[in-house]
């Protein structure tokens, strides 16, 4: 069998062989026999090479021939499948499968899918190719960390609910300790508002005694000029006493003084 993209004219005539005479053989001399026996073998190995070379044409067209009367099979067995398998529909749908024309567009058909397949295995190498390729295995990385970083997201959204969380309490207790600070700074403010009225009414007081002070010792002045005119060194006494007691009772109301500008100063 020929094959179908076989060229004739490449193709290997048999060469003919020259019969070799006995007597001819016997009387020539040794050179022409080791020629004739030279080109006897090369004969040989032609005819060697061109045996393997049709055995192996036959294989081959063999091959040929398997393949196609395999495909053949298969075509004759997907058309009995696709025209008894179809019992319900109607002859003329059963008989259009026999159709030549329509087996032609069928068989067409069959072959585009083949070759879309064809591309489609080779788009699957081509892919291959690439995710054997350093970018694809770079891809791969980021995609794992991106992974990971999804599979820690809900620990990290928790955190920051409790970091959140922590805040709000942190600044409710900020506001509380202002507050706090607020109101000590208002009895500060109402402390030292009493202590200037206490050192008000301690001057008041003690202008008050010096005022008693002074009328009660112009009073027993009085009282002992008119008893005795010559008790002068008893007044003089008296008098010395007198203003004893208010330097005492001034240190006093200075003292007080100093002890509310300490309280001041602490507040």
């Amino acid at each position: 069998m020929k094959r179908a993209n076989e060229n004739p004219d490449t193709a290997v005539a048999p060469r003919k062989f020259i019969k070799q005479n006995r007597e001819e053989l016997e009387s020539a001399d040794a050179a022409t026999l080791v020629e004739k026996l030279v080109s006897l073998t090369d004969q040989l190995n032609e005819a060697n090479e061109m045996v393997r070379t049709w055995k192996d044409r036959l294989v081959l067209a063999r091959l040929q021939v398997l393949q196609k009367d395999k495909e053949l099979k298969d075509i004759l067995k997907e058309r009995s499948d696709a025209y008894y398998s179809r019992g319900g529909t109607n002859p003329a749908e059963r008989d259009q499968l026999l159709d030549p024309l329509y087996y032609e567009i069928y068989t067409a058909m069959k072959e585009k899918i083949g070759r879309r397949e064809k591309e489609i295995t080779e788009l699957k190498e081509a892919v291959k190719a690439l995710e054997a390729g350093k970018d694809c295995k770079i891809l791969y990385q980021f995609l794992e960390s991106k992974n990971n970083l999804v599979k820690k997201l809900p620990e990290y959204e928790k955190n920051i609910r409790k970091i959140s969380y922590l805040e709000n309490r942190i600044s409710i207790g900020h506001n509380a300790i202002c507050a706090i600070k607020k109101e000590k700074k208002d009895y500060a403010h109402e402390i030292s508002e009493r202590d200037s009225k206490i050192a008000e009414l301690e001057k008041e007081l003690y202008h008050y005694r010096h005022s008693v002070f002074e009328e009660v010792a112009s009073e027993h002045t009085e009282l002992d000029q008119e008893e005795d005119p010559k008790s002068d060194v008893t007044t003089e006494k008296q008098e010395l006493k007198l203003e004893e007691k208010k330097q005492l009772v001034a240190d006093t109301v200075e003292e007080g003084g100093n002890v509310v500008a300490l309280d001041n100063e602490k507040v």
